[in-house]
């Protein structure tokens, strides 16, 4: 879809087109315009502009090192994908306000732990996985985070563990879903 959507627009088919919407223009209704910074259309339904698809607003980051947290921001070190720049320092900065589909998983390396993964906005932790614990290795959470723009979403450890350096069992993904 972002692909045809691009091709749109390098066709003019797609007019005007804008970099890191949304537009700051009154559009007439039904107007589609691409965004050349995030790869997403938005649309004017008369009164707003509302965002129309993920594009490029999307990003992996995992945890490399791995080692010993306890109840705290887990501190990723290698980015797998980031095509908008919006990872920091262990998290991923919204660009524009909405609603991001966020998923992060963590792995310890050893059954000894009693932990949990986490989502965290700006700090705060708004939504925790289960209890991980001796005979299972892994906890992880997917939910959908409403956030303004600028606020940012971090993966986030209950409890204390050990845990696995590498991109397959300890990262976290967010892709932009809707404003």
């Amino acid at each position: 879809m972002t692909l045809w959507l691009l091709s749109q627009a390098q066709a003019g088919k797609l007019e005007p087109t804008i970099s890191g919407g949304p537009p700051s223009f009154t559009g007439t209704l039904g107007q589609q315009v691409f965004d050349t910074k995030y790869g997403i259309t938005w649309w004017y339904d008369g009164t707003n502009w509302h965002a129309n698809g993920a594009g490029q607003l999307t990003a992996r980051i995992y945890w490399n090192a791995g080692g010993a947290l306890s109840t705290t921001v887990v501190p990723f070190d290698t980015v797998s994908f980031d095509p908008s720049s919006s990872v920091g320092t262990s998290r991923f900065i919204c660009p524009i306000a909405g609603r991001y589909l966020v998923t992060v998983s963590l792995q310890v390396a050893s059954s000894a732990a009693t932990f949990q993964a986490g989502i965290a906005v700006n700090g705060s932790v708004k939504t925790l996985g289960a209890y991980a614990g001796s005979s299972t290795w892994a906890s992880s959470v997917t939910d959908i985070v409403s956030v303004a723009a600028t606020n940012y979403i971090q993966a986030y450890l209950g409890g204390s563990a050990t845990l696995m350096g590498n991109a397959a069992t300890t990262y976290m993904s967010v892709e932009f879903v809707s404003v």
